[in-house]
Formats: C-alpha cells, sequence, structure tokens
C-alpha cells in the first residue's frame, strides 16, 4: 500500500530512483482499483462515468513520472521510455527495463531506493 501511495504522491516527480516493488506494486494495486472503479461506477451511477476520464489522465501522469524513475534506477534516462513507440521491440525491451534489478549504490540520477 505504502507503494501505491508514494506513487501517486510523487506524480509530478522526475527525478530520483524506484525500486521495482515501488513500480510494480503501484501498476497492481492501480489495475484492482481500476477495475473496482469501473465496475462500480458503471454498474451504480451512470452520472459518474466522467469520474474515469479524469482518474485515467492522472493515472497516465503517475505511470510516466514511476516510469522515469524506475528507468533512473536502471541507470537509464527517463526519456528512454519513448523506446515504447517502437512496434513489437520498443514495448518488451522498455518491459525488460522494468524488471531488471537497479544499479546497486548510487547512481548519477540519486541514491538506491533500496537502501532507505
Amino acid at each position: 500500500m505504502e507503494q501505491f501511495v508514494a506513487g501517486w504522491q510523487k506524480i509530478f516527480d522526475y527525478s530520483g530512483r524506484a525500486s521495482r516493488s515501488d513500480y510494480w506494486y503501484f501498476q497492481l494495486f492501480n489495475l484492482l482499483f481500476g477495475i473496482v472503479l469501473s465496475s462500480f461506477i458503471i454498474s451504480v451511477v451512470d452520472q459518474l462515468i466522467l469520474i474515469m476520464p479524469v482518474y485515467y489522465i492522472l493515472l497516465v501522469l503517475a505511470n510516466i513520472s514511476l516510469t522515469a524513475r524506475r528507468l533512473h534506477d536502471v541507470d537509464k534516462s527517463g526519456w528512454f521510455q519513448l523506446i515504447s513507440f517502437i512496434p513489437l521491440v520498443g514495448p518488451i525491451w522498455l518491459l525488460v527495463l522494468m524488471v531488471t534489478k537497479g544499479t546497486e549504490g548510487k547512481n548519477r540520477f540519486g541514491e538506491d531506493p533500496l537502501a532507505r
């Protein structure tokens, strides 16, 4: 739950590093939250359907910053996430970087997030 909250608190923070667990727990919680929110809004109140676009816009912003920090952990620039626009190879390459163990100790983007 801590990773979920931290991901939202750092929605506009593109500096520093994020560990694999920070990244993947945030993705998991948002997937589950999105499923619950979607089913609740669709089944209960049609007028609240306007909440979903706002949530997804904020989610995209949070994911961009979290992915940048995760790339910093493997000593890559945050701009490297643009690699995902290369058909077929790009998303796979980005996924590999997201599951790769981060640089141990300090790197050019900051302290090791696991050393907290």
